[in-house]
């Protein structure tokens, strides 16, 4: 049996959302989603429908995302929530990842910023991308920043991601999946982003980082920042900077929930993992474990 996501409480829309009339376009909004899933009950996940739809608070996230328009706001949640339901994002928790993938750190939420927004760490030296690997990379990515997002609704904050490019090699490289996670980020995701962060670039990555940054829109250009080793304290406070940014030959025990279990034992397919490619996946992070 899959263990649920918890409803995310409900708030009071009042101090969140603008004026009249942006509640009441938020109300239709919402109206016309409910419509949908009255009409075609399967079309959303039933979770999503009481933690997003029935939340206005979240609905905005989408409404700013999309610059206060209402036709493409709605667009944008019944697409996002069509295919947070193909990839049972409603139903996957961090306790759904392997514990492997935790002893291998190579996604970490750890601490905030100065505004209070969370910080997620990707490490890229870890980014090795396999047909078997693709899939749950991506929903278990998304998964954690939807969690952000949902963490941030009651006091209005988002989330930034520091991407640690320390000791990676050319290996590691990969524009392609780079561009491809983007897209699905773009399409499916509301409002909550505030900084992206790329942290000691060796100088092979940074031709590809500026022919990158050149195909991303206005927006994400606006809040990206390319950072020197020993300069992230200036947009995380030092005691908040994880160990393996200040030290980084010690490797870092990324703390886990309790409930976590191994490769073996968890419902891999819930994350993407097709059972014909579980030996292959586990053999993939058992030698990132011996490196």
């Amino acid at each position: 049996m899959k263990m649920l996501r918890k409803l995310i409480k409900r708030l009071s829309s009042k101090s969140l959302i603008r004026n009249v009339e942006e509640y009441s376009l938020i109300a239709q909004i919402q109206e016309s989603l409910l419509k949908m899933y009255e009409e075609q009950n399967d079309l959303f996940d039933e979770l999503d429908v009481q933690n997003i739809i029935m939340n206005k608070v979240y609905l905005r996230r989408f409404f700013v995302r999309q610059n206060g328009n209402v036709p493409k706001t709605i667009d944008m949640i019944k697409e996002a929530l069509i295919w947070r339901k193909e990839k049972n994002l409603p139903h996957i928790t961090p306790s759904h990842a392997p514990r492997e993938i935790y002893e291998v750190g190579a996604i970490i939420q750890h601490e905030t910023d100065y505004d209070g927004n969370s910080v997620i760490y990707f490490r890229n030296k870890y980014a090795f991308i396999t047909k078997e690997t693709r899939e749950c990379g991506v929903r278990l990515l998304l998964s954690l920043v939807y969690l952000q997002i949902e963490n941030g609704l009651n006091n209005n904050k988002g989330w930034m991601v520091v991407n640690d490019f320390t000791d990676i090699t050319m290996a590691n490289c990969n524009a392609v999946e780079a561009l491809s996670v983007f897209r699905i980020y773009n399409k499916y995701t509301p409002e909550g982003l505030r900084k992206v962060i790329f942290y000691n670039v060796p100088w092979f990555a940074k031709h590809i980082l500026k022919s990158l940054a050149s195909m991303l829109p206005s927006e994400w250009r606006k809040i990206i920042h390319i950072v020197d080793k020993g300069s992230l304290h200036k947009f995380i406070p030092p005691e908040n900077i994880p160990s393996f940014i200040t030290n980084p030959a010690v490797r870092f025990q990324t703390p886990y929930p309790p409930d976590v279990k191994d490769i073996d034992h968890s419902d891999l397919e819930l994350i993407g993992v097709k059972p014909e490619d579980k030996a292959a996946f586990k053999a993939f992070f058992d030698k990132l474990l011996k490196e």
